[in-house]
């Protein structure tokens, strides 16, 4: 597992890609937009490849959905676990960058005209999201990772990461690294793991 410091936390360095949870169990892997939202549906926890190809999985990582996330039997590997909205905030103080925090953990490539420094080994590739509907969407344009923070309880909303191509500029106001909320009742987003202190 390649893994990243920055500040006093320890990330990994790519995308998880796992179908298991911690016991053992495998997460439902679905390959069609309906298996999808029927996961959603019935709130099963489910991961899927980015257009349900697996070679983009090997790039990306998984996408999952908030029931996998926040499943009692641990989707993040031994000595690791799902960030909460705290801790994304914790990394944007120790990058401290303001603007510029989505240009110092993009990867250089892949990216275009919005290709990062990649200072950290972060990494961050655009794998795109599942959205509305199940559709895959917005792969070279941008990404998103889950917290395991919901926004309020029972609010069907839950805290994102959010990266897009915006072109970061330290003297405007684009940024290309943004927390937003997102509807747990319908998205899919990528994990990012955080090691256990």
């Amino acid at each position: 597992m390649n893994e990243v410091k920055i500040g006093g936390q320890i990330w990994m360095g790519q995308n998880l890609n796992n179908e298991i949870f911690q016991n053992g169990e495998k997460i439902l892997s679905v390959n069609t937009t309906d298996d999808w939202m029927a996961a959603l549906q019935n709130k099963i926890p489910a991961c899927c490849d980015y257009k349900d190809e697996k070679s983009n999985g090997e790039i990306y990582g998984k996408i999952y959905n908030w029931f996998a996330v926040v499943d009692p039997r641990n989707i993040a590997p031994n000595e690791w676990r799902v960030p909460l909205v705290k801790d994304w905030e914790i990394l944007v103080e120790s990058i401290g960058l303001k603007n510029l925090i989505g240009k110092s953990l993009k990867h250089p490539d892949f990216w275009g005209d919005s290709a990062g420094s990649n200072e950290f080994g972060f990494s961050a590739l655009p794998g795109g999201f599942r959205g509305s509907f199940g559709s895959s969407m917005d792969i070279n344009k941008r990404t998103g990772w889950w917290s395991a923070t919901e926004w309020q309880p029972l609010s069907n909303k839950a805290w994102v990461v959010n990266l897009d191509s915006n072109i970061d500029n330290e003297n405007l106001s684009f940024k290309s690294f943004e927390i937003l909320k997102a509807d747990v009742r319908m998205n899919g987003y990528y994990l990012r793991c955080l090691k256990n202190e």
